[in-house]
């Protein structure tokens, strides 16, 4: 009867069962509400016991400092013996980390905290009764292990035991004992003796492990092992003996079951086969992003650098390192407190934006106090009100928050493996950036701020556009919502739980009834049904009828013409937002241009090793340096017909393998030839990805987006070249070659998990491949019918005409489109970009302005600029950017040449300098918001798809071959006049500005279609 009525459309109970009145906030049969809205004694009791772990981790990190002198002079340990005893507790976290996960998943969560405070008790007791630095370095390591499994161990257990309106404030406590144990360590190591500070180490172990018998197991790891009842009985303990746990018992169930369509042992079976290989599937995608992201960002923003080295940077900034530490612990606890009690009020979201902005302007006002210091400048403006700032806005979001949704994100099958690796990755980024810092700040105190500045922006960005809101949604909620082959069938399957309930079957049959409704009257696929997911109650009145559980599918519009079974019945409009795979997409991509930047900053900081090592000539060295620009033109050439040959992933697979094969011929180099076969490879490489990235972009991305997204391209050339510069300032060449070959590495793995572009794929008539791959791209549930027939129209138009050679190039047709591609490329080089890029230094030394001052004030401009410029490419277009940078990069030469006549004419020489600097930061700025990367991107929009590569080829090789003239003729031009030099560049930038005004289209807000019928007039004639 009921199947009947379903079919027939008769029903409409609705998704959501309206709460039936209740006095005193009980349900009808005077239990409380289900849910477990408030905290129960248990439940406070079981993270008490937990976050003991966490203050086990806090002491653990705040033991080194007061102990230091202790030890040093009881054990008669050298500065080295210490360093490695402070430094080895993280490599006993990594190990730790790598295990955390599988020992959870093993032995449940309470089984892995008793494990890991084994390990700290004995470390502790190895460091109470040390006579010498081996039983030191072993109790340390002993005790790092332990942490790596607290900090997986600790923030997984309370999110899984918490309701879900409390679980952010109660995890994040997590973070709060943290800043407890390290700060109270720290406190009390000025008052006691190093090995009695050890033993009150070993007191929050104890605490734990006598407290681990009296609190329940996790509901959901008891689930996973399939111990049913243990799981209820949990969950009533925790929720209280009065509370109604059905329906949260039943969602664990759903989230279990639905994955496999109701097969329970065969999920069973599956989630005990996960391994880490497994995490690498489109599935689990958004989730690794998101966790690994977070956790790479939390710490490359240098947050553990800054703490372990506040003392010190206080001092180098000539503060008292002991006020300013105890500064920075004051301002800790309360601003970790306040976001422990804002976490579930204002949601994980608002947290985190807030502080990654907070902590990106301390940073950036430290380094402003470290340039002004530099300057001799405004002394008395020292950086501990800008250390304070970073540290509240860290302490409200960014310390507690990654962990927190480290916890939520993951589905349980994979929370282990997943776990592990994201607290890995989290202890090798605090690893690094402690080892680095030190070298950071020696090459630059400011310069390594304005780093962390600029990482804590991208950290804005990510949150804003990857990490999801958490709040009020129980774990299987999360789970399903980042899972995308999972979700519809967890809502499906909820969907019939709420109706079971809704007709009143009684309790113990609602979950089978459930099953059997799910199996054999709900359709399995999307096309016949739509299940949406659960929305707020305060809309569903009882008696209502609100949205029905199964919803008929709508007829489609007409002229739509597929009958593909439903594509697009109720989605959203094709193009509209930034799904997950555009983003990855884009994210792979442009590990090629990172990889362009890593290339042209190398060879900078490597030249005084390499002629030392391998006894090089300046001439031999001259030419390493030179021979990728060959290398790149071979590339340019070749790029077009290799891209339209194998595909845009096809070309980017070769020329990072081409990346990866030269880094590897110059870290194994024995003498100049073979230096230069790895450069060459680099640069055939570089010449390949110049053109294949900025068009795979554009042809992936919605057009509302394609700006911003096409513009990273840039953005990451600049990160990649200033990074190399940085990082080569503190290693070998040899290491600095390897640490190239990572992001080509990277690429070619994440090259497996994005899609091919739409365009090329409809090019070489694979149509049911080009929707499936848009359909990835814009959603599952994004209708992009009318944006699929669009290019499969325009492309077989296009198949009209002959495939495209250079010479094809040279008709009426096309003339438009060649003319702004190419003269934005030469302008852009004649604008004198690379020539000002490659001898900053020199410049600055010719204008009597010390170089290190001035290239930095250059890099600390570059970066954000050109964030700037991705951010307005979408909203006040390319043509307005554009114009504003060429008048900024017109003013901007102006004023350097200016300053050059003057001191060509000995006027103002105590201005000149001065002049020169301001001149130079103008152009930097202003090429980074438009001429740097709007040319490539018009480039990548203009031509049509038959013409795209030999154009590509075209347009690349003359940026190529221009930047090498510019940049082989500079010397020769500032040896004849500086000042003419300059001058010559402004006139360029001011003919950029005539020419963008008469030549160039806005292409803003148009599919590449409609831009490439407007560019070429062969649709009006053929």
């Amino acid at each position: 009867m009921v199947k009947e009525s379903i079919e027939e459309g008769q029903l409409s109970s609705p998704l959501i069962v309206a709460d039936k009145p209740c006095e005193n906030g009980c349900s009808g049969d005077g239990h409380e509400e289900m849910g477990g809205s408030s905290a129960t004694s248990v439940l406070v009791l079981s993270t008490l016991i937990a976050v003991s772990g966490s203050y086990v981790f806090g002491t653990a990190v705040g033991y080194s400092s007061p102990a230091e002198s202790g030890i040093m002079d009881e054990l008669g340990l050298s500065l080295a013996e210490y360093s490695l005893f402070g430094s080895i507790l993280t490599i006993g976290a990594m190990l730790g980390a790598i295990a955390s996960g599988w020992i959870a998943d093993l032995i449940g969560r309470r089984g892995a905290m008793g494990f890991s405070e084994v390990f700290c008790i004995m470390g502790w007791l190895a460091v109470v009764f040390s006579k010498d630095a081996w039983w030191l370095d072993f109790g340390r390591l002993s005790i790092g292990c332990g942490m790596g499994l607290l900090s997986y161990v600790v923030p997984v257990y309370i999110a899984e035991i918490t309701p879900k309106n409390l679980r952010g404030g109660f995890t994040t406590v997590h973070q709060l004992m943290i800043c407890c144990g390290s700060s109270i360590t720290f406190l009390l190591g000025t008052l006691v003796n190093w090995r009695i500070l050890a033993l009150i180490g070993t007191i929050p172990c104890l605490i734990q492990i006598v407290g681990l018998p009296f609190i329940p197991e996790s509901p959901r790891w008891l689930a996973r092992s399939g111990r049913w009842q243990d799981c209820e009985a949990a969950l009533q303990r925790l929720r209280g003996e009065n509370a109604i746990i059905s329906q949260e018992a039943a969602e664990i169930k759903v989230y279990l079951t639905s994955s496999v369509h109701g097969d329970y042992t065969g999920t069973l079976q599956r989630l005990s086969e996960a391994t880490i290989l497994d995490l690498f599937q489109w599935t689990y995608a958004r989730s690794l992003i998101v966790g690994v992201g977070l956790m790479v960002l939390q710490q490359f923003g240098g947050v553990n650098a800054i703490v372990f080295y506040a003392s010190a940077i206080f001092v180098s900034a000539g503060f008292s390192g002991r006020v300013g530490s105890i500064a920075m612990v004051a301002v800790q606890i309360p601003m970790t407190t306040l976001g422990t009690i804002l976490m579930d009020k204002s949601g994980r979201r608002p947290l985190l934006l807030a502080s990654a902005a907070g902590t990106c302007l301390g940073c950036f006002f430290v380094g402003i106090s470290f340039l002004l210091q530099g300057l001799q400048g405004w002394k008395e403006l020292g950086p501990i009100l800008h250390f304070l700032i970073y540290d509240g806005a860290f302490s409200l979001g960014m310390g507690g928050i990654p962990w927190v949704i480290m916890s939520e994100i993951f589905p349980i099958n994979m929370k282990g493996t997943a776990g592990s690796l994201v607290t890995l990755v989290s202890w090798l980024g605090s690893w690094i950036i402690s080892y680095a810092f030190n070298f950071l700040m020696k090459w630059s105190s400011a310069g390594t701020f304005f780093i962390f500045s600029s990482i804590c922006g991208i950290t804005v960005l990510f949150v804003a556009k990857l990490v999801p809101e958490t709040k009020g949604r129980t774990l299987e909620e999360i789970q399903a919502s980042m899972n995308p082959l999972t979700k519809f069938t967890a809502y499906k399957f909820l969907g019939a739980y709420r109706y079971c309930r809704e007709i009143e079957l009684a309790p113990e049959f609602v979950f089978t009834a459930s099953l059997v409704l799910f199996d054999q009257l709900v359709p399995t696929k999307t096309a016949d049904v739509m299940v949406k997911p659960k929305r707020k109650k305060k809309h569903v009145e009882e008696g209502s009828t609100t949205r029905p559980l199964i919803i008929k599918e709508k007829p489609k519009a007409h002229g739509n013409g597929d009958d593909d079974g439903g594509r697009g019945v109720g989605g959203p409009e094709s193009g509209g937002s930034a799904t997950a795979v555009v983003v990855l997409s884009t994210l792979v991509a442009i590990c090629g241009s990172y990889e362009f930047g890593a290339a042209v900053g190398y060879s900078s900081p490597a030249e005084s090793g390499i002629m030392d090592d391998l006894g090089l000539s300046v001439t031999e060295y001259s030419f390493f340096g030179s021979i990728m620009t060959i290398g790149a033109m071979i590339g340019a050439v070749t790029s077009g017909k290799i891209a339209d040959l194998i595909g845009r992933r096809g070309i980017m697979r070769l020329s990072a393998l081409l990346c990866v094969l030269g880094w590897f011929a110059i870290m194994f180099s024995k003498g100049a030839w073979s230096l230069d076969l790895g450069r060459l490879s680099i640069g055939c490489g570089v010449g390949l990805i110049s053109y294949a990235v900025p068009v795979y972009i554009a042809e992936i991305s919605p057009k509302n987006l394609r700006g911003g997204f096409t513009a990273t391209h840039q953005f990451m050339l600049t990160i990649g070249s200033a990074l190399m510069y940085f990082i080569g300032t503190s290693v070998n060449w040899r290491i600095l070659a390897a640490i190239g070959a990572i992001p080509a590495v990277v690429q070619l793995v994440g090259l497996f998990f994005i899609p091919e572009s739409p365009r090329w794929l409809a090019k070489i008539g694979r149509e049911n491949d080009c929707e499936a791959a848009l359909r990835r791209l814009r959603g599952e549930k994004t209708d992009i019918s009318l944006e699929a027939a669009e290019i499969i129209d325009y492309t077989e138009t296009i198949k009209q005409l002959s495939e495209g050679k250079i010479l094809d190039l040279l008709q009426w047709r096309y003339a438009h489109s060649l003319v702004v591609g190419l003269g934005l490329m030469i302008l852009q080089q004649f604008g004198g970009c690379n020539g000002i890029g490659f001898y900053a230094s020199s410049i600055f030394v010719s204008a009597g302005f010390p170089s290190k001052i001035g290239t930095i004030a250059m890099a600390a401009v570059q970066i954000p600029t050109t964030i700037m410029g991705i951010f307005l490419m979408d909203k006040s277009g390319r043509r307005p950017l554009l114009l504003v940078s060429a008048a900024g990069t017109c003013l901007g030469c102006f004023l350097v040449g200016l300053s050059f006549l003057l001191q060509d004419f000995n006027q103002w020489k105590e201005l000149t300098s001065i002049l020169v600097l301001v001149g130079m930061v103008a152009f930097n700025a202003f090429f980074g918001i438009g001429m740097a990367g709007i040319p490539w991107l018009i480039m990548s929009e203009i031509f049509p798809i038959n013409m795209k590569g030999s154009a590509g080829s075209l347009v690349s090789l003359v940026n190529w071959s221009f930047s090498w003239i510019v940049t082989y003729a500079f010397n020769f031009m500032m040896a004849w006049s500086s000042a003419g030099t300059f001058f010559i560049f402004a006139s360029s930038g001011g003919l950029t500005i005539l020419f963008v005004t008469k030549l160039v289209p806005e292409t803003k807000g148009r599919t590449l279609e409609e831009i490439q019928e407007t560019m070429n007039p062969f649709s009006a004639t053929e």
